[in-house]
């Protein structure tokens, strides 16, 4: 009779480390997806109020705020995965040499001092400034004080794990930080994209001339009212000075031309066959 085999064999071993793997790969596309989904909507919503509305009259779902998301965030997500790459790499250099692992570790330590020591006097000296930046001091603070407790016990040789709660805390101020940070990035893209479109509407947007069936009083010194002569025509209302912002949610977002101060107006109308949409120079 053959004896029984002392190990499992190769497969059973793998299947808990495939588990591993696709599990920690399932989180991160939950959390990228959450970080796309918020950029989205913070940008957005940045647009919206600069231009006098709210971000809840778009529309838009969440594949609409990944969508939106993407173009801008793909150039940071490189730059930030050649980072991780290289961040790897000093890792693996710096185990090899316990001397300068120590130093580093010791220095990172005080991490937590840096929302202090830089991002406060940065709110005192120029607050605009200090507050786009203080959610990255916070993240520095955060990622290094791990990075040291991690560092510190490796060349230390201690096998231990970190205590639970200490795991969790630390997980729940990485988060924080990285939608934190989120959120400042997609509060200066979206108002950099409305003040962009403000100064120069007419070269930023597509020109739109608009027809309704019925007169919808929008005439003033930003655009101009016209009736066709036509009187079975289905649309005898003419609008022109109009460009167009965007279509979601069964509406279209129009806005005049004359954005200075004081100025200015954002029209929704439904997508319907109550209006036509006309693009072009006009005639």
């Amino acid at each position: 009779m053959p004896p029984a085999a002392a190990t499992p064999p190769a497969r059973e071993q793998r299947i808990p480390e495939v588990l591993k793997v696709v599990t920690q790969l399932a989180s991160l596309v939950a959390l990228v997806t959450a970080l796309l989904v918020y950029f989205g909507w913070r940008r957005t919503a940045e647009m919206a109020e600069r231009f006098g509305a709210d971000a809840s009259i778009f529309g838009l779902s969440s594949q609409d705020y990944v969508l939106r998301s993407v173009d801008i965030v793909l150039l940071p997500a490189v730059v930030l995965l050649l980072l991780a790459l290289l961040g790897l790499w000093a890792h693996g250099r710096l185990v090899t040499r316990p001397r300068t692992a120590r130093r580093v570790a010791a220095v990172l330590r005080f991490s937590w001092l840096v929302p202090l020591v830089v991002g406060v006097p940065q709110l005192v000296w120029r607050e605009p400034v200090g507050v786009f930046w203080l959610p990255f001091w916070f993240a520095v603070a955060v990622f290094g004080t791990w990075y040291a407790q991690a560092l510190g016990a490796r060349i230390q040789g201690r096998t231990q794990a970190m205590p639970l709660v200490a795991v969790v805390v630390l997980t729940a101020l990485a988060a924080v930080a990285l939608f934190w940070m989120t959120e400042r990035v997609a509060w200066a893209v979206g108002g950099a994209r409305a003040e962009d479109i403000k100064d120069d509407v007419d070269r930023t947007l597509a020109a739109v001339t608009l027809y309704s069936d019925q007169r919808l009083d929008l005439a003033g010194a930003d655009l101009t009212e016209s009736v066709l002569a036509d009187a079975e025509a289905a649309h005898r209302y003419r609008y022109d000075g109009l460009f167009l912002l965007d279509q979601s949610g069964g509406k279209h977002f129009l806005l005049t031309g004359d954005w200075s101060p004081g100025h200015g107006r954002l029209i929704v109308l439904p997508d319907n066959s109550s209006v036509r949409l006309e693009f072009g120079p006009g005639r």
